[in-house]
């Protein structure tokens, strides 16, 4: 299959180190469909050049922190979901590929949470993964998923976690246990350090769409977007310095030995503490 990673350039609603700036949500509108229509563009890129699965960055429709911006952040979010998540399906169907997508959106009980959407090559939308690991500031306004999702592709069966969620072990073993052979993470601050080993460590392909933050490059510890086999190795790393279109092809079913090899010998009988209450260790 053809990977086509959205590495998007985030605008001034991404400036988390000004914390004291206010903006209208009028603005706040403005700049989110900024960039809504760079992904948009993006992803017609990705389909002129091919690609079979299209990933984009963690919530394209962001508005901003909501600490920063008054009245009903709901409303900024829920006004542009429908229209985005409309139009990136009309592109998986246009395209004939997969489009897992990062958004924000406001679930049936009226709760905001941080989302992956996955459609079909027919466009139609196949289910929605919600953000399990919240971070920083998230816990104070979003909502936490307590699942993980894996779809059955015509490619291989793929799973899906967002940003901090690669950061936990348990979250990448829990979607190769459910049979993922590539594991996909929309997100704004991907780190090849632990990426490579969640791919190593569970033999399966990861890929990430990381984005390049407002007014500077991919520094850091912080690495580009990013697609690793199940041996670890790197099959494509993006541009530090520039948003784009990264393309990378790979067999993802060719993960499975490696991922039997990883998984057979495992004795869960001996890890229980993993599922058992720990804080008396952590204090």
């Amino acid at each position: 299959m053809k990977i086509a990673l959205l590495q998007s350039r985030q605008n001034e609603l991404y400036d988390f180190e000004n914390t004291a700036k206010r903006r209208e949500p009028d603005e706040c509108r403005k700049k989110q469909q900024e960039m809504v229509e760079q992904n948009l563009q993006m992803m017609q890129e990705a389909v002129r050049g091919g690609a079979d699965l299209v990933l984009t960055t963690e919530a394209v429709n962001y508005a901003g922190p909501p600490q920063q911006v008054p009245g009903d952040y709901k409303e900024l979010i829920s006004y542009s979901l429908d229209d985005t998540a409309d139009s990136f399906s009309r592109i998986a169907a246009a395209g004939n590929c997969l489009v897992i997508a990062g958004l924000y959106r406001i679930d049936a009980q009226g709760k905001l949470r941080n989302s992956a959407f996955v459609w079909d090559a027919y466009g139609k939308l196949q289910g929605i993964y919600d953000k399990v690991h919240l971070a920083g500031a998230e816990k104070e306004y979003l909502c936490a998923g307590d699942s993980y999702r894996v779809f059955d592709t015509p490619f291989g069966r793929i799973g899906v976690c967002i940003c901090w969620d690669m950061q936990f072990p348990e979250c990448a073993r829990s979607l190769s246990l459910m049979g993922a052979d590539l594991i996909v993470c929309p997100t704004w601050g991907w780190e090849a350090v632990y990426g490579h080993a969640r791919s190593y460590e569970n033999g399966v392909y990861t890929a990430a769409a990381m984005a390049v933050p407002y007014g500077a490059d991919i520094e850091g510890i912080r690495s580009p977007s990013e697609v690793s086999g199940p041996d670890g190795t790197v099959l494509l790393s993006a541009d530090r310095h520039r948003g784009g279109v990264f393309f990378c092809e790979a067999d993802i079913t060719e993960c499975r030995p490696y991922r039997k090899f990883r998984l057979e010998e495992r004795r869960p009988v001996t890890y229980r503490i993993l599922s058992d209450a720990i804080n008396e260790y952590l204090i």
